[in-house]
């Protein structure tokens, strides 16, 4: 045999490196002999010192490894392999010192296996793989299984870190008691097969693996006494029964048992088909995390130091070996200085130079050339081997893939054949299974230290003698096609049972999932699988207390089924999910305990972290993205079953569950989401294509139904209005969801890509003031958690950043090269993007089409309805395309309304503060149209528009009803003044004084920030030179924005619960706005007020009107836009701005009972009419002064030219002598008319 020397090879290389006292005379001695038993191996304490880790060995012993190799029955005897007794202790390693021999090596090592991924992607694309080589490598994995038998015990693995937080050095480690990889029969009872079996039974038993973390720990490695510390180590091995002293544990001791059936021949075994070729089934106890506040707080420090040292590892090769800063500062600096010039500033200017681009260039085609000579000859020689070697040694990945695959297609083009496409034998996948590579690996990687690779000594070993066993103990016979399965046929199946898992926050919640199953079942040959997974329970408690738990525990809280490419059945592929109801019920010290262990250590900042687990977010995202438009484009028909049954929520007063204190119940209500079966769709009445267009949509539907908010004096009374329709104790009426979406199944310019229809629920709220008060008290009464040193508020304005000196200086000198290549980057990357989107066509991305029926707020007094607020009938259309968005809302009412008191319009029953005819139509309609100028269709169909919006109003009343009015006030007021009661034992006083200083010294430092930032804006922008401006389009003539809005018409009903006194109307206002990048214009007219005096008998009913039939009012207003240049070059005609304004003539008939009337009703309010009068006299004195101040500015700066045309119509005034009387004074007072002729300045 041959294959002795290679084992012994191996095993003196490997544990040569590791081991201080291996005896290699002895190894050989029992290799050859078969059996091998090495005792009590220390292991080397530079064990890891080649791998530049930030870890290294402190001490290592090995109690036992134990060999038994049948050499001379090797292909049908098992080979037995024992570890018992491994400890390792590590430590971090502050002593790294930085070799650039081995950073070099590394780095290569690195670039070669990711270049190997993709050279092995590259053959996976363009040639399939054999079938007959994946049935040898089948054929000898399972003979590697079948054959080998490993036993590993006693592990013990301590990672212990005085560094991370020498206030607390934690040590944290895995143990193991014991792991077997059993030959056993069909009984699962250890055995050894010496002849050929059918069906081959391995059982895998899994014994206290466990994971502890200890924080302030004693180490074990302060020990002097290596003795002692190997009987320590071994004595903290967890066993299933003595659980060692002083140890937490984030993962729970694990016992495992897995067994597996291997049917080697499933065409001959005689069953017809019904034994799976692989059967697993895993059965294991129980899975228990826990974690604590210290536990939790050492991991975030963990991890933030080895971001710090990857942060660093950029610059190791500057850093000086040091450990310490006192005395060596000039050192340190010069450190600094040295990583930044040559970091940053040279390798900028290096990566710039013409040299070195020419250099780059010419070594990518060399190696090009190279690459093409090394796929298609089968010696290409040494030149070449050495042009690769160098390439691959100065390009990064990026390049030489580039070069690769523009090799490829010169191969293509010139009808080259490749090495791999050439037959080869069963010895080239031989050597590249033990290791060896393909021909595409450089030199330098294919050889060891003594020159030569594991696959050219096993190519060595396997002479043909050799080869017959091998191929005779794996039952394979070359240039035979593979077996062809029916498809019917389960080739793999695995189950697996999952006794509990459990989730522990220590001091806060234990969470478990109670008999967790999942069954597996594959079919190859038809590319299908079936899933079936369940859960039979959910529990959580928290602080000794239920928190969550299933209504009915007799059925499985969550059950998932999965199958796809059934033998029977009308579709491709079936999903079911169905969730059971649960309760929650809310214990706040439970989950403010847990807060407060999840709160991160102040100093902890994982910037890297959090950056990678968004790009890994995104990656995610693009790949589903990715999954979708590959299944929409291979369509299927898909068979979806969501059921998700409702949750309750339970609110108790005082923040812990007690069923008979007031309590707040949510029901989220039921969720669905099914298919909807296309074939069901209504085409009467459509054309052909019509009907085919909506049948080429997948149809979902979403209910979501029954979803009420109750609050009652005890969680009984809540329960039982959960299930009507109609109760007081309602919060929120019963409400749902229903809508459809459709996703588009065929890519067609005619079809949406998706569409979203259906009508959303009625929100009803309602609440008297006696449950309001209740609500509070409940809300103030829970317990909150402990709060932080530093404020809410002081945090969001943590989140500005605060521009610094030193990069703002650093902005200034070293980077102004790099903005202006980013500059010139972006632009290239938006140009790019804009051709590609040019390109496409315009189709609608998405359409919703959503109706509300109602939002609504009924306030209660006691059991009488106070005020019913109400908007009704609000619909909303999308149409979103490649170029445009096409926006159409409307709303039909709006309605407040106070049953209690008599209505002032005698068309309603009762009084409507807030009300609007719904026979005048909606009472608010909005189209928005949004145009991308970079549409073909934007001159002709948009009219050169980017944004123009529509927007109508029809007709509102609003009635001031005084009784109403003041009714309301009154109970606001009542309503305030216990919410006070409520709030006053909880006193801010100094600590909100103190906290709005802080908020103010931290908001002017963010405004300065804020400004400071604005400024590097302005600056970079005015880096623009006059060529790159010339080059922008022209976009002078698109109207940036056009609005169009009418105003039907508001009126004023002012009276009391005796009569109506005064109506006011304001009638049809419409305005025009046209905004472009030249000028503003607006045109706005309002067609007349009108007011009413409504008292029984008066003489005089129309106190203010307007005479003749002009509009009232007319404004026509155009403003110019210029910059500075552009002002220089005005000419003496051109003006800044121009005024035009009609006022048409009003006639007033004032009447001093009808102002008495007036006073008396507002002599109510008149404390709150003087406050207000106040407020808005100051608000109006600092915006005067404010205005005042900028119009100052502009006229000293650059005083405007305004063209001025207006002219007013003086109101004409009627003074009767009594209120009954005709006897009149009529007063005229002309006619105002300004305008400016020449354009003069202001």
């Amino acid at each position: 045999m041959v294959f002795e020397s290679l084992v012994a090879d191996l095993l003196n290389r490997f544990l040569g490196d590791f081991v201080d006292n291996l005896d290699s005379s002895q190894l050989n001695i029992g290799i050859w002999g078969g059996d091998v038993k090495l005792d009590n191996l220390q292991v080397k304490e530079t064990a890891l010192d080649d791998f530049d880790l930030p870890i290294k060995l402190k001490y290592g012993y090995l109690s036992s490894l134990v060999l038994k190799i049948p050499w001379k029955n090797l292909y049908n005897e098992p080979v037995i392999a024992t570890i018992d007794g491994l400890n390792l202790i590590v430590v971090p390693n502050k002593g790294v010192v930085y070799s650039e021999e081995k950073a070099l090596k590394n780095l290569q090592e690195i670039k070669q296996k990711t270049l190997a991924r993709l050279e092995e992607a590259r053959k996976e694309r363009r040639k399939p793989k054999d079938p007959q080589a994946d049935t040898f490598a089948e054929k000898m994995v399972t003979q590697i299984i079948k054959n080998l038998q490993v036993s590993v015990s006693n592990i013990h693995v301590r990672f212990e870190d005085r560094y991370t937080n020498r206030h607390r050095p934690f040590a944290m480690g895995v143990t193991l008691e014991k792991l077997d990889f059993k030959t056993t029969d069909e009984n699962w009872k250890e055995t050894i097969h010496k002849d050929v079996v059918k069906i081959i039974y391995k059982l895998v038993s899994l014994q206290n693996l466990a994971v502890y973390w200890n924080s302030s720990a004693e180490f074990i490695s302060d020990l002097d006494n290596k003795e002692t510390i190997r009987k320590k180590l071994q004595e903290t091995i967890h066993n299933g029964k003595n659980r060692p002293i002083g140890y937490k544990y984030i993962l729970e001791p694990i016992q495992m048992e897995a067994k597996l059936k291997l049917n080697q021949k499933p065409e001959t075994d005689g069953s017809n088909w019904t034994i799976p070729k692989i059967d697993l089934a895993v059965d294991m106890h129980s899975l228990s995390l826990a974690i604590g506040k210290f536990q939790y707080q050492d991991v975030l420090l963990f991890l933030e130091a080895q971001e710090r040292f990857n942060a660093a590892s950029q610059y190791l090769k500057y850093r000086p070996n040091l450990n310490e800063f006192k005395g060596h500062y000039k050192t340190w600096w010069r450190f600094a200085y040295t990583a930044i010039l040559e970091e940053k500033v040279r390798r900028r200017r290096n990566n710039w130079s013409w040299d070195r681009m020419k250099k780059h260039r010419d070594l990518v085609k060399k190696y090009q050339k190279a690459w093409v000579r090394r796929q298609t000859e089968a010696s290409p020689g040494a030149e070449v081997e050495a042009t690769i070697k160098e390439a691959e040694k100065k390009l990064d990945v990026f390049n030489v893939n580039v070069a690769r695959q523009q090799a490829e297609m010169d191969i293509d083009r010139q009808g080259l054949t490749r090495q791999e496409d050439k037959p080869q034998g069963w010895v080239a996948w031989g050597k590249s299974w033990f290791g060896g590579g393909g021909p595409e690996q450089s030199a330098d990687a294919k050889h060891k230290k003594d020159g030569k690779d594991i696959g050219s000594q096993f190519q060595a070993a396997m002479t043909p003698e050799e080869k017959s066993k091998l191929f005779e103990a794996i039952d394979y016979q070359e240039n035979i096609p593979p077996t062809n399965y029916p498809k019917e046929f389960v080739e793999n199946k695995f189950e697996f049972k999952l006794g509990q898992v459990a989730i522990v926050v220590d001091g806060a919640i234990s969470m478990q999932l109670l008999q967790l199953k999942a069954n597996v079942e594959q079919r190859p040959s038809a590319g299908a699988m079936h899933v079936e997974s369940s859960i039979q329970q959910l529990r959580m408690d928290g602080c000794g207390s239920e928190v969550i738990r299933v209504r009915d525990p007799s059925i499985p809280w969550m059950s998932f089924l999965l199958d796809t490419n059934p033998l029977k059945g009308d579709y491709d592929q079936l999903v079911k999910l169905a969730i059971a109801p649960i309760n929650i019920k809310y214990q706040a010290a439970a989950i403010n305990n847990a807060i407060d262990v999840f709160k991160p250590p102040e100093s902890v900042r994982l910037n890297q972290l959090t950056a990678l687990a968004m790009s890994r977010y995104e990656e995610v995202k693009t790949r589903s993205v990715t999954g979708l438009a590959h299944a929409v484009e291979h369509r299927s028909r898909l068979v979806l079953d969501v059921q998700i049954y409702p949750a309750r929520v339970y609110i108790s007063e005082g923040g812990s569950f007690n069923a008979e204190k007031p309590t707040l119940l949510a029901d989220m209500g039921l969720l669905s989401v099914v298919t909807v079966d296309t074939s069901s769709v209504k085409t009467d009445g459509m054309d052909k294509l019509s009907a085919l267009m909506e049948k080429a949509y997948d149809r979902f539907h979403v209910k979501l139904s029954n979803v009420v908010i109750a609050f009652a004096d005890n969680v009984d009374t809540a329960e039982k209005c959960v299930f009507q329709k109609e109760s007081p104790l309602h919060v929120l009426k019963p409400t749902g969801l229903d809508i459809q979406i459709h996703k588009s199944s065929i890519d067609d310019l005619r079809l949406a890509k998706m569409r979203v229809i259906g009508d959303l629920p009625d929100i009803v709220v309602g609440i008297s003031d006696v449950r309001l008060i209740g609500l509070m008290k409940l809300a103030l009464s829970i317990p909150t958690p402990k709060p932080d040193e530093k404020t809410e508020a002081e945090k969001k304005l943590e989140e500005v950043p605060v521009a610094k000196i030193k990069d703002r200086a650093k902005m200034r000198t070293i980077m102004e090269a790099e903005e202006m290549e980013e500059d010139e980057t972006q632009k290239e990357e938006e140009e790019e993007g804009d051709k590609k989107k040019k390109t496409s066509e315009q189709q609608v991305q998405i359409e919703l089409d959503l109706r509300l029926n109602q939002i609504g707020v009924i306030v209660y007094r006691k059991d009488a309805i106070l005020c019913d607020v109400s908007i009704l009938k609000m619909a909303c259309k999308l149409q979103m395309r490649t170029f445009d968005m096409v926006v159409t809302a409307e709303l039909g009412s709006i309605r407040v309304s106070l049953p209690e008191f008599n209505s002032l319009d005698s068309r309603r029953p009762h009084l409507y503060l807030i009300d609007n005819d719904e026979l005048e139509g909606a009472l608010m309609t909005l189209k928005f149209v949004q145009a991308n100028p970079e549409s073909p269709f934007f001159h002709t169909e948009y009219h050169s528009t980017e944004q123009a919006i529509d927007f109508t109003f029809t007709k509102l009343a609003v009635s001031l009803h005084q009784e109403g009015v003041l009714e309301l006030k009154a109970f606001g007021e009542a309503l305030q003044a216990q919410l006070n009661e409520l709030q006053k034992d909880k006193p801010e006083g100094e600590k909100l004084e103190e906290t709005a200083r802080k908020i103010s010294k931290r908001l002017s430092e963010s405004v300065l920030s804020i400004a400071s930032a604005g400024t590097e804006k302005e600056k970079k922008q005015r880096k623009k030179t006059v060529a790159a401006l010339a080059q922008e389009a022209d976009t002078s003539r698109n109207i940036k924005q056009k609005i169009k809005a009418s105003f039907g018409s508001l009126s004023l009903l002012i009276g009391t619960q005796k009569s109506l006194e005064t109506s006011l109307a304001i009638e049809n206002i419409n305005a025009k706005v046209k905004m472009t990048e030249k000028a503003m214009e607006v045109v706005a007219t309002l067609r007349a007020i009108s007011m009413e005096d409504c008292t029984q008998g008066a003489v005089y009913k129309k106190l203010l009107s307007v005479t003749g039939s002009d509009d009232m009012l007319r404004f026509d207003f155009v403003q110019y836009q210029r910059n500075d240049a552009q002002r220089a070059l005005m000419h003496s005609s051109d003006v800044d701005m121009v005024v035009k304004m009609r006022l048409a003539q009003m006639r007033f008939v004032f009447l001093n009972l009808w102002l008495a009337r007036l006073m008396a009703w507002i002599a109510p309010f008149q404390n709150e009419a003087v406050r207000a009068a106040q407020a808005a006299q100051a608000a109006a004195a600092e915006k005067a002064a404010t205005a005042a101040q900028n119009v100052k500015q502009i006229m000293e700066q650059s005083p405007p030219r305004i063209q001025l045309d207006v002219i007013l119509e003086a109101p004409f005034i009627v003074v009767p002598r009594l209120s009954t009387s005709r006897d009149v004074i009529v007063l005229h007072l002309g006619r105002l008319a300004v305008k400016v002729s020449r354009v003069v300045k202001i």
